[in-house]
Formats: structure tokens, sequence, C-alpha cells
């Protein structure tokens, strides 16, 4: 017991010295002596106390339990085989809030995000994690494979990436949308760990999170109309539509086009094609 709890917090310490504030999604003061993430800085990513955390670091704590090695899975921000190793000096079962993957996605669905061309289109879950995108998707938003795994998620994304924000006319309103559509899809579901991490580092991190997640908004998130600007096609309107798909697992795809023979139309054109050279 003393010896896997020492395992353990060795491992956090060095975990947490790989991960720098801004990365984080905190504040960097510019004044610390050491790398990394501080102790307390941990334990508010990963909903613990201080006091807590730094037993575990030091082997004086008792095992954390399932939940807690998954809410310090994604403040550490670890690796699928980091999480299976921090599970196993727990002696837990791996964390299941893990970011889907593109393996997740039905290799149909993956042949239809190709079919649509030139339309931008993705797949996302119930989290609004992205799991698989089409090449016009990732050239109008941002290239989401240069993400790290646990940053593909469309609400983190309108909330605290900038380059995806900057690509919307109104990115307040077009964020308010994806935190109302996390909140119908995954807001009720307390036993999702990610989704509830997720949910408590948007409202840690974002005051326009915490504002809106509490709302009562009724609009529409499955359907409705974008304003867009691109730095090589320009101003693009598009309409969306989000699709069920028939397997049951709450996975929507959702399709961006535009009005035929419109500008809007040759923007997406071009869009594509430029992604394609």
């Amino acid at each position: 017991m003393a010896e896997s709890a020492t395992a353990l917090g060795a491992f956090l310490r060095a975990r947490r010295g790989r991960i720098g504030p801004i990365e984080a999604g905190l504040h960097d003061s510019g004044h610390r002596r050491t790398p990394g993430l501080r102790r307390e800085e941990v334990a508010q990513l990963a909903g613990v106390s201080v006091g807590y955390y730094t037993r575990l670091e030091q082997g004086r704590s008792s095992r954390p339990s399932p939940r807690v090695v998954a809410a310090l899975a994604r403040a550490l921000m670890l690796s699928t085989a980091e999480r299976v190793h921090l599970a196993g000096l727990a002696g837990v079962a791996v964390p299941g809030d893990a970011p889907g993957t593109a393996e997740d996605v039905p290799p149909l669905v993956h042949r239809l995000l190709e079919t649509v061309l030139p339309a931008p289109a993705y797949v996302i879950d119930t989290r609004l994690d992205l799991l698989a995108w089409n090449r016009s998707a990732a050239a109008l938003f941002t290239d989401f494979a240069e993400l790290p795994a646990h940053r593909r998620n469309v609400v983190w994304l309108m909330l605290r990436d900038e380059t995806v924000r900057s690509r919307f006319v109104d990115p307040g309103a077009s964020a308010r949308l994806m935190v109302t559509a996390l909140r119908r899809l995954a807001g009720g579901d307390a036993a999702d760990a990610r989704a509830s991490a997720l949910v408590g580092e948007l409202r840690r991190t974002s005051p326009e999170f915490r504002a809106w997640w509490g709302g009562h908004d009724r609009v529409r998130c499955d359907t409705g109309c974008l304003d867009l600007r691109h730095p090589g096609v320009g101003r693009v309107r598009l309409d969306f539509q989000a699709l069920a798909l028939p397997d049951g697992s709450g996975r929507l795809l959702t399709v961006f086009t535009a009005r035929p023979e419109s500008p809007d139309q040759a923007a997406v054109e071009l869009l594509a094609s430029l992604a394609a050279e």
C-alpha cells in the first residue's frame, strides 16, 4: 500500500510539472519558481481540496476514488496510456471519461463525411466532443487534428480558442447556442464523468459559461444559420443541420450547407479546393 501510494505521488508530481498554466486554461502571473502547475491549481482543476491533493502527492492518503482519478486524469491532461497507468497506481478501473475517437464512428459515416464535400461536416457526441470531420470542416474552423484529443470539444473551442472564435461574426451568440446544446444533451447525466469535468472546468474558467449554464434558453440547437468569416474566402453564411445517427448512441452528424449558386456556395467550394491542395 505504502509503495503504491509513493509511486502514485511521484507520478502526479511528474505530470504536474509538465503542464503550464496557460495550457491548463489558467491565468499565468509569470512569477513561478519552478515549471508546471502548482498543487493548488491541480486541486482546483480536479475539484478536490488542496490538502487532499497534497496528501496524494506525498503518499499519505488512502486510495482515491474512481471519480477523483478521472478528475485528476482530465486536470493533468493525461493520454490514454497515462490514464491506464494512473488507474493502475490508484488501484481503480481505468477512467471512463476519455474523449471519443474516430474509431467510435462507423465506417459508413466516415464515408458520408467525404460524400457531402464540399460541405463542411463533423460528428459529435453528447458532450459535443468532435469524433470525426471532413477536410472542409477543418479548413473552415481549425485543424482539429492538431489539437489534443481532450480539447476537441465544440463548447470549449467556442469559449476558449481564439482561432475558432475569430471565425464567427458573433462568437458570443454561437457559443451560447453550443452551451445550450451541451445542457440539453449532457447536462442531466450525472454519471458522465467527462461531461461533469468539462462543465466544472468551464464554470471555473469562463464567465460566459457560468452565466449561460443555468439559463433556460429555448432556441433550437439542431438547425440554424451561422455567419462566418474566413481569412481565405471571406464572409460566408451557412445553414446547419444536426442529424442523429441511427445507432442510438446520441452522436450527431452536423452538416453545413450554402444556398445553391450563391456566393456562399462558391466560397465553400473554394475552401474545399484549398483544403485538398
